[in-house]
């Protein structure tokens, strides 16, 4: 009883080995395969081709234990699954993590930033009707400002605001006609005070995204007094 119990044991701490390569595997297949809906189904898909694998996965780990593992090793086992379920509820806490929110004492948090765009890269358009701007992080509250469209030499900037809400990962997408560039921002988990205007950065590599010529960005952090601009 007690040697079944162990294998069983074995098996769920197993089973997650098998569920997150198909669960991944089926999700990837559906990116890019349509619209939104067409990704929620993958995204149920996938959870499915998880669950079946976790579970063929387990019975399969349940019967070659059994099977390969002697009995005088029961106690080697228990101390490997102890150690692997201690991981498991590690990656778990991990993933679980909810996003940081920013929360200040009579102050909100804004996130400028502008976007220059060659104006090659414009083809004539206005550049608040060819390119907008995202963030990717979190919940936001955003403020276009095409009022304060500027020229910059051969080039036009775009000003745009938010006020970040909840921050799992400093990032803004910027778009130009729908296709989406990525821009990582340099900024801590929790910012405790105003930044300086960074460096003109161009968008960083990333898988599903663009990177196209003449397109830039540049952001500030600031802490705004409730009532302030």
């Amino acid at each position: 009883m007690q040697r079944n119990l162990t294998l069983a044991i074995t098996a769920l701490c197993a089973a997650p080995l098998f569920f997150f390569p198909a669960a991944v595997l089926v999700w990837r297949l559906g990116k890019g395969a349509g619209g939104s809906d067409v990704s929620i189904a993958y995204g149920y898909l996938g959870m499915l081709a998880g669950l079946l694998a976790a579970a063929a996965g387990a019975a399969l780990t349940f019967y070659f234990a059994r099977r390969y593992v002697p009995a005088a090793h029961q106690r080697d086992l228990q101390i490997a699954d102890a150690v692997v379920a201690i991981m498991w509820v590690v990656i778990w806490s991990v993933i679980a993590a909810g996003p940081t929110k920013l929360e200040y004492d009579g102050r909100r948090a804004v996130l400028d930033v502008e976007v220059r765009a060659a104006k090659p890269l414009l083809r004539g358009e206005r550049i608040d009707a060819a390119v907008s701007v995202d963030f990717a992080g979190g919940q936001d509250v955003n403020i276009p400002h095409p009022e304060r469209v500027r020229e910059d030499g051969a080039a036009v900037i775009l000003p745009w605001e938010t006020t970040p809400i909840t921050v799992k990962e400093w990032a803004v997408r910027v778009f130009v006609r729908g296709q989406p560039s990525w821009f990582p921002l340099s900024l801590p988990e929790r910012p405790t005070a105003s930044t300086e205007w960074s460096a003109w950065t161009a968008p960083a590599p990333r898988e599903d995204y663009e990177t196209p010529g003449g397109l830039a960005l540049r952001y500030r952090f600031r802490l705004v007094p409730y009532g302030a601009q």
